[in-house]
């Protein structure tokens, strides 16, 4: 076999264990010992994912189940992938040892969805700097100077193109019973879903506070 064919064949075999490795690891699921998981798949220059996030994070915090989130900017926005890049950096800083704010991440995704109107390509990093300051944080010049951030953007959104998500916000439930994911295209529905997919017993204790949540989050729609 000459050079070019063992080239050829050598690409074909490790494009195929690529995807397999990432239909494998991009398989909708819950963190382990999680018996339900919301899982979300969103833009940050979404004006449905804004909406919705405010009931998607209160039933999270109601139902104390977790939520999983992906980054899936599209590429009709002009703004939203390096809007999800800033928020790795923002993810990577809270996770770091001794950190004071473990949820910087969720709270500068939280600052971009409500001044999402106003954000522009070029005015993206003063508000990115406006929050990281509200915070005792200094921005770097280039929160990305070695691509690291992008590719990790790069894996989420193939996960969503393996999973074959169309829009955002696309939100499941998962159950780690292995049964397929449930799909909640209507987020007003999203507490009763959850009911019939909870033991009763975890759904009854949800109950009381669940209406406070749930009026609390069509609010910020």
């Amino acid at each position: 076999m000459n050079k070019p064919m063992k080239a050829l064949l050598f690409a074909i075999i490790l494009a195929a264990s690529l995807s397999a490795f990432a239909a494998d690891s991009c398989s909708v699921k819950p963190p382990a010992g999680a018996a339900l998981a919301i899982v979300e798949f969103e833009d940050l220059q979404c004006p449905r994912c804004a909406a919705v996030t405010g009931v998607v994070h209160d039933a999270a915090r109601v139902y104390k189940i977790p939520l999983v989130r992906y980054d899936f900017p599209l590429p009709i926005h002009s703004w939203s992938k390096q809007a999800s890049i800033i928020g790795k950096y923002f993810d990577h800083l809270s996770a770091a040892p001794g950190a004071k704010d473990k949820n910087l991440g969720d709270e500068y995704r939280k600052y971009i969805f409500e001044n999402q109107p106003a954000i522009t390509p070029s005015g993206l990093r003063a508000y990115a700097e406006t929050f990281a300051k509200s915070k005792g944080v200094t921005l770097p010049t280039n929160v990305d100077p070695n691509g690291e951030l992008e590719k990790e953007i790069n894996v989420s959104y193939a996960c969503g193109v393996t999973n074959r998500i169309q829009h955002t916000p696309t939100i499941f439930l998962v159950k780690s019973d292995g049964s397929a994911p449930v799909e909640v295209s209507d987020v007003d529905k999203l507490y009763a879903t959850i009911d019939t997919m909870l033991p009763k017993a975890s759904a009854k204790s949800a109950a009381a506070p669940k209406k406070k949540a749930a009026k609390k989050g069509v609010a910020q729609k």
